[in-house]
């Protein structure tokens, strides 16, 4: 592990990475120093890390995934931090996403879309551009997806969906890198407060903003 913090600037198109190892609870060093990478899109929101490839994908609201060499741009070295990154076409309005390492599989909420993107994390990492052409498969869930979670142990994806106060349960097992059979099916739904992982009123907002200028 590189001990890096990746935080996305939405205004600005880029990452701040913070060096874990002198910017802590018991160590303030480093806190007043940052390092910024490209994220090779516009406001970049959700951001979510492979262990096992070292590599950091950042959802960008223009519609892409930013796939940043974990291993060259880090808290230590930062050879490939201004380097443009490959970046993968998902759907419309990305905002967060999350990652199942037992599979190697990145899932991405498609907010105005309604959709979550699957990225075969095998081929589309900081070593390997070959999968980053295209997503594996695009899954069909309740509106305005924004948050995600991997629940590795029952091979479970669960996806908030703001505008229908509910939780979306994609089955992992038949939809994953190596495994789409089950991504054309419309996921089981659980009913949940309000907003489910963040502002409904506003998610709402851009949510239609995105189809007038699609329209326009």
């Amino acid at each position: 592990m590189t001990n890096t913090i990746y935080v996305g600037n939405g205004t600005t198109g880029t990452l701040s990475l913070i060096n874990g190892k002198k910017c802590n609870a018991g160590n303030a060093d480093g806190c007043g120093q940052h390092v910024t990478a490209v994220t090779a899109g516009t406001d970049p929101i959700g951001i979510a890390v492979n262990g096992v490839t070292n590599t950091v994908y950042v959802a960008n609201a223009s519609g892409t995934v930013a796939v940043v060499n974990g291993s060259k741009c880090d808290a230590s070295n930062m050879s490939r931090c201004h380097v443009q990154p490959a970046t993968v076409r998902v759907g419309a309005n990305p905002q967060f996403l999350a990652v199942d390492e037992t599979t190697n599989t990145i899932y991405v909420a498609n907010s105005s879309a309604d959709t979550v993107s699957v990225i075969d994390g095998r081929t589309c990492n900081a070593d390997s551009k070959v999968g980053c052409a295209r997503v594996r498969a695009t899954i069909p869930v309740g509106p305005l997806p924004f948050t995600l979670a991997v629940n590795e142990a029952t091979s479970s994806v669960y996806v908030t969906d703001l505008g229908a106060s509910t939780v979306s349960v994609i089955n992992a097992k038949v939809c994953n890198a190596t495994n789409v059979s089950g991504c054309r099916h419309k996921p089981l739904t659980v009913n949940v407060g309000r907003a489910p992982g963040g502002d409904r009123g506003q998610q709402a907002n851009e949510h239609d903003l995105c189809h007038r200028r699609v329209l326009e």
